[in-house]
């Protein structure tokens, strides 16, 4: 399905509806000139409209353009209006000799004539001549038409400089038909060389075309079939489509005649598509369909054939029932071979369609606008709509945002407030793991120190005694005992474990003896007097006194720590 929008379907459907109701008034393009055609009242107006009329339908509906100037030529002859009777004739001529209808065009031409010379119209004279020795050409009489050909070819008119080598053109076919040959190629040499310059190449083409018709006419087809491709191409060169495409016609029937009947088919193909691509001379539509029956039915192609048979009778009919329909309105005849024009039913338009079509034009565009104006109003209706919904989403947005943000800082918060409490348990127990390791180590390496010494102050007595077994021993204690210095080994891992303190101590105050320095290290680690008695082997009171005396070495009042005082040096 179309997605339209609701303005434009409904003006899309009271269009369709408007088409299909009122179809007999909008089909024609010259309708608005036939609605003008019934309401005017001045037979000048009428006339000029009627020719215009026949322009628009001349290479359409031949019977509709016929009508239109038989109208015209009646209104003429009741208005006494020779110029545009002489013009009415002419035009009307001019379409019979379109139709090759060479009899009709030579009466009317002559009726032209006539009228011409009678309102002493002279210098459409030579014009009217001409066309009267081509039609007695074409007609196959020669002697007259040489007489009205040299009358034209004296035309003096700036105007009419073309009509004088036109007129020589067809004398030169006259002397042909009167077996002066010589004289006549002197003639068209004569003309063919005068053409030289650019602006004469459409007259040259002119020449080529009736030179070839000429030919065709004497059967002689090799000099006619150059002068048609050159005509043809000179034709297609300046858009003269008309006379391109009869062109082609005849090259198509000159190659049938000499049963190449494939150049032929292509030829008329080539004619069928010019008339597709102008949109226009529909009249040569069926002549050219029946021609393309013919090469296919001498090719043994029936289907092609009978199609192009259908499509031509098809056509045919059609124009046929177009030239009947328009001939309809007319109701009797005042002059041979022309039809009066009746003014009311020109066209097949009825009066009350003429009246009634602006008020129905006007109503649809009233409820066109209004339909319009409702759709602009909804649609803006829903564009204010949709703005605000889209303010109202971003701010509920925004505030979402906002909470998400800061629901995850705090949770951050809560998760680093936990992990800062976890990593101080953490801490805080390997601390106190530390403290506990570095109590159980002073202990050891303190009870090694003091057995050591022990052991040293036994071997001293033992090698003193005058027994040799008690030296004996000595040696051994010895031996066993070796050269370690774990009080020495105790200080210095004491020492790593507490951030050197014990150097910064004793570079502070040198003067504290080995002793004060073991009691130091106990006192940092937490040891209580007792636990410190027991490690040395004394009395606590023996470890109080010396902590006493400690104290007032580091220059120490009774109420300071000093463990604190120990503590702030690391």
């Amino acid at each position: 399905m179309l997605n339209l929008k609701p303005g434009t379907t409904a003006v899309f459907l009271l269009t369709l509806l408007m088409l299909l109701a009122f179809r007999p008034v909008i089909a024609h393009p010259g309708d608005s000139l036939v609605n003008k055609l019934s309401r005017t009242k001045k037979p000048d107006q009428q006339i000029f409209i009627l020719h215009q009329l026949y322009q628009i339908s001349r290479y359409e509906n031949i019977h509709e353009a016929e009508k239109y100037m038989m109208s015209a030529i009646d209104i003429g002859m009741k208005t006494s209006n020779t110029a545009s009777l002489v013009t009415s004739y002419r035009q009307l001529a001019a379409l019979y000799e379109q139709q090759r209808n060479y009899m009709q065009a030579h009466l009317f031409y002559q009726e032209a004539q006539k009228t011409a010379v009678e309102s002493d119209m002279a210098e459409i004279l030579p014009e009217l001549n001409y066309h009267i020795g081509v039609a007695l050409c074409r007609l196959d009489r020669y002697a007259e038409a040489l007489t009205y050909l040299q009358h034209a070819s004296l035309a003096s008119s700036p105007e009419q400089h073309v009509i004088r080598p036109k007129a020589a053109l067809f004398q030169a076919f006259c002397y042909f038909e009167a077996e002066q040959e010589d004289k006549a190629f002197q003639q068209i040499d004569s003309l063919l060389g005068a053409a030289k310059k650019p602006e004469d190449l459409p007259l040259i083409a002119f020449y080529n075309y009736e030179l070839q018709y000429f030919w065709n006419h004497r059967k002689e087809w090799v000099k006619a079939l150059p002068l048609n491709e050159a005509a043809i191409q000179l034709f297609m060169e300046h858009n003269n489509d008309h006379y391109a495409i009869l062109a082609m016609k005849d090259r198509a029937e000159i190659y049938l005649t000499l049963d190449s009947v494939n150049r032929a088919a292509d030829y008329l193909r080539r004619a069928l598509n010019g008339i597709n691509s102008a949109g226009s001379f529909n009249y040569l539509k069926p002549a050219i369909l029946d021609g393309l029956a013919t090469c296919y039915r001498k090719l043994n192609d029936n289907i092609l054939s009978q199609s192009y048979e259908r499509q031509s009778k098809m056509l045919r009919d059609s124009m046929s029932a177009k030239g009947k329909a328009a001939m309809m309105p007319i109701q009797s005849v005042s002059y041979p071979g022309v039809l009066p024009y009746k003014k009311t039913s020109i066209g097949g338009l009825n009066n009350w369609q003429s009246r009634l079509t602006p008020l129905l034009l006007f109503v649809f565009g009233s409820l066109s606008l209004v339909i319009w104006f409702r759709y602009r109003k909804i649609k803006s209706n829903i564009n204010r709509e949709k703005a605000a919904a889209l303010e109202t989403a971003r701010r509920v947005a925004d505030q979402e945002k906002q909470i998400a943000i800061r629901e995850a800082y705090e949770q951050l918060e809560k998760e680093k407030e936990d992990a800062v409490h976890e990593a101080r348990g953490l801490v805080e127990k390997v601390r106190e793991e530390a403290r506990t390791l570095q109590a159980q180590i002073a202990t050891t390496s303190v009870l090694l120190a003091n057995k050591t010494e022990y052991l040293q102050q036994l071997q001293e007595k033992l090698y003193t005694s005058n027994n040799e077994d008690c030296r004996r021993f000595a040696k051994e204690i010895k031996s066993n005992i070796g050269d370690n210095d774990y009080w020495g080994e105790f200080i210095r891992s004491f020492n790593l474990l507490h951030q050197h303190t014990i150097d910064k101590i004793t570079k502070k105050h040198p003067d504290l003896t080995p002793n004060e320095v073991k009691l130091t290290c106990f006192v940092l680690a937490g040891m209580n007097n007792k636990e410190i008695a027991g490690v040395f082997s004394v009395e606590p009171e023996s470890v109080k006194k010396a902590r006493y005396r400690l104290k007032k070495k580091l220059k120490l009042t009774e109420e300071e720590s000093l463990r604190s005082y120990l503590e702030q040096l690391q």
